[in-house]
């Protein structure tokens, strides 16, 4: 008798999946895409709604157009981030202006994630973007502005010098800058050399120093002595100046 409950018990649940099967075919093309967006939202763990990315990126551009209307119109914050992601995987560039149009969303979760999205997209063209991401109120969107442009790496090593740096005097961004120039390592110390002599500007020269010194690289110390001694005179933002080159100095020395 407990057999036969058993093999009718199996019967039922194989036709209860067969039932089930047979109800996902009837979907339309159109509405298993609606159904794996949603399915990225807010009340999803992570996992879920990275299977369901990818089986979006896996439709590639039927998906798109979708994808961009959740983008545009989602409530849910994590749709919005999710369709970032994703469309950024599918690599179709109609999605340029609608992720670029992301990195100003009240969410931080999505400016974060269409920062990541953006830069799978068009590589090294995303880097204006991503250097004004920068400046977010928020840290998500800026560590994430950080981590793509490290991963860009040398095609980002001279906006981060000329945009942050040289051309800004926003204290924050150009902090921001020798943040990331210093997280690369050693492979930009010559770059950072050549902006330290070729520098006029005190407090460039001053960061610029620092960030040799936490990188550890101690070709730079000639070059930070040379610049330190350039500042000889007797106000105080020469003394300031001369101060910080020679802490750098000794610091590096130490390492």
């Amino acid at each position: 008798m407990m057999k036969r409950r058993n093999i009718i018990a199996g019967l039922a649940l194989g036709l209860a999946g067969t039932i089930a099967i047979l109800c996902g075919c009837g979907k339309s093309e159109a509405q298993e895409i609606e159904h794996y967006i949603k399915t990225m939202g807010s009340d999803q763990k992570a996992p879920t709604r990275d299977n369901y990315m990818k089986m979006l990126a896996d439709m590639g551009t039927k998906a798109v157009d979708p994808l961009i209307r959740h983008l545009d119109n989602d409530s849910d914050d994590m749709v919005r981030a999710y369709c970032c992601l994703t469309l950024g995987k599918i690599g179709d560039k109609s999605a340029e202006s609608p992720i670029k149009k992301a990195f100003k969303d009240k969410s931080a979760d999505v400016r974060a994630r269409a920062a990541k999205g953006l830069t799978d997209l068009i590589k090294a063209k995303a880097i204006p973007d991503l250097i004004r991401l920068l400046k977010d109120d928020h840290e998500t969107p800026r560590e994430s502005a950080q981590n793509c442009l490290l991963e860009l790496g040398d095609s980002a090593v001279e906006s981060l010098i000329n945009d942050c740096l040289v051309q800004s005097e926003d204290p924050f961004l150009r902090n921001q800058g020798m943040v990331i120039l210093g997280r690369m390592g050693k492979k930009v110390t010559p770059r950072l050399i050549e902006l330290l002599e070729n520098s006029t500007d005190p407090d460039v020269q001053v960061m610029t120093a620092k960030t040799l010194r936490d990188i550890g690289d101690k070709s730079a110390l000639e070059p930070i002595n040379n610049a330190a001694e350039k500042y000889t005179g007797k106000d105080e933002k020469s003394k300031k100046t001369r101060r910080s080159l020679d802490g750098a100095y000794n610091e590096l020395i130490q390492k």
